[in-house]
């Protein structure tokens, strides 16, 4: 009986080191391999956000974020050209440079006992951090900084380990600590030193992996508010979420569907949602620098049947990011598509004077029917965008086009991925989409 207690014992203290340890594919249970689903929580619609304001319309929300999403697309350009500049330089400045952040929140928790820390969700960034102590100079907020030496499973990365190495070879401190730097496009920053940790996206650790590399922030600022307490990477490079966790799920594979206007959306890691969906289209993403943004290529843009191809036709003339709003198409192009727009309502309403930032608004009530709009990307990737896609109520009696000129790279904004489930495979270089309902996701 005595060994039998002892075994049953062992095996408990056995099963518990497991769950906490990063696993192979061949480990992997059947829940692991199906990945996980996490909640999208929107800044400005979801009441579990603490920016919810209830006192604002829909209208008012949607302008606000235009503007936001304006400043996140500017930022792509000084990003891209920050990067394109350092790799002209003989010595490189380690500092990285991501747009500002996006329109998302997620739930992660970190280190034994999970600490919860509520972050932006960002495809436009790959690094995870979060402010820890001691804090230097770090922005006020509501919950605990997160203390490393509180953590059993924390670990600070050391200027000669693998991990400093592959992430960030060019960072060391004189105390031989692996250190990080990033800037955001609003002129944000955080710095610190890099740790890994145990992470969950459940509150109860029903999930827990091992061994993440993230930023422990110690000197922070910039537009932060005390509702956060740092940013979820889930770019396209090495060191984001997406990639760090391919081991665990054994695929580089991430998807979202947006509810239209929701406080809550989902996002789903390593799960292949796309797989026994009809009317799948695939499209390539095109491998540039810098690896964190998903590029891609779009071919023509159809205003029913008048078919609009950009002035950039090259690989690469478009970026889709989640964390941007409004679509953003580049200035010429976009006047091209404009015009189009202005021609197919023509026999049913004139332009009236626009609601900044937009650029083009008709008064609702004069217009019976929208005209077709569809993106089309290589590889024959054709994406049908409906009246909710293409217009929105921006004040009373007032719809605008929900796609914005911009004087930099084209970005393919959230609005327009709305009840499309999207799937981004890093591993196979494509994008997908499938029309959904994506309210049915919840």
């Amino acid at each position: 009986m005595k060994e039998l207690i002892v075994l049953l014992l062992a095996f408990i203290l056995l099963h518990d080191h497991v769950a906490a340890i990063p696993l192979s594919s061949s480990e992997l249970s059947n829940k692991q391999r199906q990945g996980v689903v996490v909640n999208l929580i929107h800044r400005d619609f979801s009441p579990l956000s603490p920016f919810y304001n209830s006192s604002m319309t829909r209208s008012e929300i949607l302008v606000k974020d235009a503007f936001r999403s304006v400043s996140r697309a500017k930022s792509f350009n000084s990003a891209i050209l920050n990067y394109n500049n350092r790799l002209n330089r003989a010595t490189p400045d380690a500092t990285t440079i991501f747009p500002m952040r996006g329109i998302w929140l997620m739930h992660l928790y970190v280190g034994t006992p999970l600490v919860e820390s509520f972050t932006n969700a960002d495809t436009g960034s790959d690094i995870t951090w979060i402010q820890c102590m001691p804090c230097e100079e770090c922005f006020p907020q509501h919950a605990p900084y997160f203390d490393p030496k509180k953590s059993s499973t924390n670990l600070i990365a050391t200027c000669d380990s693998a991990v400093c190495d592959d992430y960030f070879p060019q960072m060391c401190s004189e105390a031989n600590e692996c250190n990080y730097r990033v800037v955001y496009g609003d002129g944000s920053a955080t710095s610190g030193t890099v740790m890994t940790d145990t992470i969950s996206f459940y509150k109860g650790g029903t999930l827990t992996y091992s061994n993440f590399v993230m930023g422990c922030g110690h000197k922070n600022g910039g537009i932060f508010l005390p509702e956060e307490v740092g940013i979820t990477g889930l770019g396209g490079g090495k060191s984001s979420l997406i990639s760090q966790l391919a081991s665990n799920f054994g695929k580089r594979k991430f998807s979202y569907c947006l509810v239209p206007y929701s406080g809550t959306s989902r996002m789903k890691f390593g799960v292949d949602t796309q797989t026994y969906r009809e009317g799948v289209v695939t499209t390539p993403r095109v491998e540039k620098g810098p690896d964190t943004f998903y590029y891609l290529s779009l071919e023509a843009v159809k205003v029913n049947d008048n078919v609009l191809n950009p002035k950039d036709s090259t690989a690469s003339n478009i970026i889709i990011d989640s964390g941007t709003t409004y679509t953003h198409l580049e200035r010429a192009f976009y006047y091209k598509v404009e015009w189009a727009v202005v021609v197919a309502i023509s026999e049913q309403a004139y332009p009236v004077p626009a609601v900044e930032p937009f650029n083009l608004c008709f008064k609702e009530s004069k217009i019976i029917g929208f005209p077709d709009i569809r993106f089309q990307f290589a590889g024959g990737a054709e994406l049908l965008l409906t009246k909710d896609h293409t217009f929105i109520r921006a004040a009373y009696n007032t719809v605008c086009l929900s796609i914005i000129p911009t004087d930099g790279i084209s970005i393919f904004g959230s609005i327009q991925h709305m009840n499309f489930n999207v799937e981004y495979d890093l591993d196979a270089k494509t994008v997908s989409f499938a029309k959904a309902d994506c309210s049915e996701e919840l």
